[in-house]
C-alpha cells in the first residue's frame, strides 16, 4: 500500500515537473530562438532599407472671391495628385536580407534542431504580379511595367511611372504586391504628392490670380487664407463684355473695374487671341506699358487750369503748331474752346495751351505731374510695370520742347492701364487719390494724395469728361447710355507691331454714374490703324456700366438718365 502511495506521488511530481517546468522551458526556448532569428533579420532590414518616401502635403491657404454674403467661394480649388514610382534598390535590399535571413535559419535549425521554416520569396513572381496589377488598374501593358520594375531592380535605382493618381487610387495601389507595408518590411512603392490647382471659374481673372499667388505665396504657405476684392459677378460681366467686342476683330484687350470710394478692384480681365479662342495668357492690365494717348490730356488740362494758363471762356488756336503737332485728318479745326479741346481731343489744342508756359522750364511740367502723385509707384502685383518717359534731348542738354508737346497728349509717356485708372478714380472720388488694391487685408483705404487739385479745377474737369460722352461730337459719344450716366475720356496711341504693321492702342477711362460715382473703369484694346478708342472701348465700357447698374441698381439711375 505504501508502495502504491509513493508511486502515485511520483507520478504527480513527474506530471508537475513535465507541465510546470519542461513544457514552459521548451516554449521559452522556442520563443527565444524565434525571437532571436526574426529580430536579427528584421532589425537588419529596418536599419538598412529606406522607408516610404511619401511627402507630407502641407495644407495651403485658400484664395476667396469677395462675396456680398457671408458665404465664401474659392477662386481656386486644390487637389492632390501623386507621382508614383518603384524603388529598385529597396527591392534588392529586401531580397538580400531575406536570403541572409534564410541562411541564418538553416544555421539555427542545424544547431538547435528546431523546426524553423525558410521565408519564401520569389522576386520574379512578385515583379510579374505587380506588373499585372498595375496594368489592370492603370492601363498600359504588363510588359512595359515589368521592364521598368526589372530595370529598377537590376540597376538598384528609383524610377517613376508616367501615371499620376489621386488619393483613392493610391490607397488601392498600396495593397498591391511589393507595395504593402507588411510587418517591418517596407514598401517598394514611393509616392510624392503635389497640390494641383483647379479653377472652378475657368479663365476668369486667371493672370491676376497667378500674380496674387506669387505675391502672397509666403502667406498662403503658412495656411493663411486671403480674400480678393474681386467680385465674381462684376468679373464675369467685364470678361464677357470684352470678349464680345474682341472676337474675330481684335488681338487683345483688358478691363479693370475699381470701386471709386475704396480703391477695391472689382474686376480685371486680360484677353489675348489664340489659335481657336481668347484666353488670359498675359497681363495687359498691370504689366504691359503703352503710351497713354489722349487719356493723358486730362492731366495736362488739369495742370493748365490749376496754374491759370487757360479758362473755359478762352478760345484756343488749333489750326497750326510750331511744335510739329497735328490732328488726325478730319479732326482739324481752326479754333476751339478749352472744353472743346477735350471733347474733340485736339492734340494741337492741348499742346498749344500747355507748352508755351514751359518752353524754358520743361522739368517744371514733370514737377507738376509729380505733385499730383501721378507717377507714384504701384506695387499691386509682382512686376507691375512702371513709367517710361521719353524725354529726348537731341544735341541739347535740356529735354526737347517738341517732345514735351507730344507728352501733353499722352505720347512718349507709357505705363500700364492701372496708372491712368488711379488718376481718373481720384477725379471721380472728389480729388482724393487712393491706392488700388486686390487683397482685403483689413487695412482699408490708403490715401496717396488728399487733393490732386482745387475744387474749381475738379468741377471743370468733371464737366469736360461728361461732355466727351454726352455731346454728339464727343470722341466717346458711343459710350452714352440711357440707363447710367457715364463720364470719361478716350485715348489712342500708335505703335508698330513685331511684324511691322501699325496698330493703335485704344482706350477709354471713366466712371459711373457721373453724378455720384460708384465705379471707375478703364478699357484698353489693341486695334488696327485708323481705329480709335471711342468706338470699341466706349462700347465695352457702356455695356459693363449698364450691366453692373442692372446687377445692383443705383438709386440715382432707377429712371432713364437724360444726358
Amino acid at each position: 500500500m505504501e508502495k502504491v502511495k509513493n508511486r502515485i506521488e511520483g507520478w504527480y511530481i513527474g506530471i508537475f515537473i513535465f507541465f510546470g517546468v519542461v513544457i514552459p522551458l521548451i516554449v521559452l526556448l522556442s520563443i527565444f530562438f524565434t525571437k532571436t532569428k526574426y529580430n536579427n533579420v528584421w532589425q537588419d532590414i529596418e536599419n538598412t532599407i529606406v522607408t516610404n518616401k511619401e511627402k507630407v502635403i502641407s495644407e495651403k491657404g485658400k484664395i476667396y472671391w469677395e462675396k456680398k454674403t457671408d458665404e465664401k467661394e474659392p477662386v481656386m480649388k486644390g487637389f492632390v495628385k501623386y507621382e508614383i514610382g518603384f524603388d529598385g534598390n529597396q527591392l534588392y535590399e529586401i531580397v538580400q536580407r531575406v536570403k541572409r535571413k534564410n541562411d541564418k535559419q538553416r544555421e539555427k535549425r542545424n544547431k538547435y534542431n528546431v523546426d524553423l521554416s525558410d521565408e519564401r520569396f520569389n522576386v520574379n513572381d512578385s515583379i510579374n504580379e505587380l506588373s499585372r496589377q498595375l496594368c489592370n488598374y492603370l492601363g498600359g501593358t504588363e510588359k512595359s511595367y515589368r521592364d521598368v520594375i526589372s530595370a529598377a531592380y537590376q540597376g538598384k535605382k528609383y524610377v517613376k511611372f508616367r501615371n499620376k493618381v489621386d488619393a483613392i487610387q493610391l490607397k488601392e495601389i498600396e495593397n498591391f504586391c511589393l507595395c504593402k507595408k507588411e510587418g517591418k518590411y517596407s514598401s517598394c512603392l514611393n509616392a510624392s504628392g503635389n497640390i494641383e490647382p483647379s479653377y472652378p471659374f475657368n479663365d476668369l481673372a486667371h493672370q491676376t490670380i497667378l500674380g496674387i499667388e506669387e505675391k502672397y505665396k509666403e502667406t498662403l504657405s503658412k495656411n493663411n487664407d486671403i480674400t480678393l476684392t474681386l467680385d465674381m459677378d462684376i468679373q464675369e460681366i467685364a470678361t464677357n463684355s470684352l470678349f464680345d467686342e474682341l472676337k474675330d476683330k481684335y488681338s487683345q484687350g483688358c478691363v479693370i473695374v475699381m470701386e471709386t470710394s475704396t480703391g477695391k478692384i472689382k474686376a480685371v480681365a486680360n484677353l489675348f487671341k489664340g489659335e481657336t479662342t481668347y484666353s488670359e495668357r498675359n497681363d495687359m492690365a498691370f504689366k504691359e506699358a503703352r503710351d497713354f494717348g489722349s487719356t493723358f490730356k486730362i492731366v495736362s488740362m488739369m495742370i493748365a487750369l490749376e496754374n491759370g494758363f487757360v479758362s473755359t471762356n478762352d478760345t484756343i488756336n488749333t489750326s497750326s503748331s510750331k511744335y510739329g503737332v497735328t490732328d488726325e485728318g478730319k479732326f482739324r479745326w481752326k479754333k476751339l474752346s478749352a472744353v472743346d479741346v477735350i471733347v474733340n481731343s485736339s492734340n494741337v489744342g492741348i499742346s498749344n495751351i500747355v507748352v508755351p508756359h514751359y518752353e524754358n522750364r520743361v522739368d517744371d511740367f514733370f514737377d507738376e505731374v509729380l505733385k499730383m502723385k501721378f507717377f507714384e509707384k504701384i506695387n499691386i502685383l509682382p512686376n507691375t510695370a512702371n513709367f517710361i518717359i521719353n524725354r529726348e534731348t537731341g544735341n541739347s542738354s535740356k529735354p526737347r520742347i517738341d517732345n514735351l508737346a507730344r507728352i501733353t497728349y499722352g505720347h512718349s509717356i507709357s505705363a500700364p492701364p492701372i496708372y491712368i485708372l488711379r488718376f481718373y478714380n481720384a477725379i471721380a472720388n472728389g480729388g482724393k487719390m487712393i491706392e488700388p488694391y486686390l487683397v482685403d487685408n483689413g487695412k482699408g483705404i490708403t490715401v496717396i494724395n488728399k487733393q490732386i487739385c482745387s475744387q474749381a479745377t475738379l468741377d471743370t474737369i468733371k464737366y469736360m469728361l461728361e461732355s466727351v460722352v454726352s455731346r454728339k461730337e464727343g470722341t466717346a459719344h458711343s459710350a452714352q447710355s440711357d440707363y447710367v450716366k457715364i463720364a470719361g475720356k478716350t485715348g489712342t496711341a500708335e505703335f508698330t507691331g513685331k511684324e511691322g504693321y501699325k496698330y493703335n492702342y485704344a482706350s477709354f477711362c471713366g466712371y459711373f454714374p457721373a453724378d455720384a460715382p460708384k465705379y471707375t473703369c478703364i478699357v484698353a484694346i489693341v486695334v488696327p490703324d485708323r481705329t480709335y478708342g471711342g468706338g470699341p472701348c466706349g462700347r465695352v465700357f457702356k455695356d459693363i456700366a449698364e450691366k453692373i447698374n442692372a446687377l445692383e441698381p443705383i438709386k440715382l439711375n432707377e429712371l432713364k438718365v437724360k444726358n
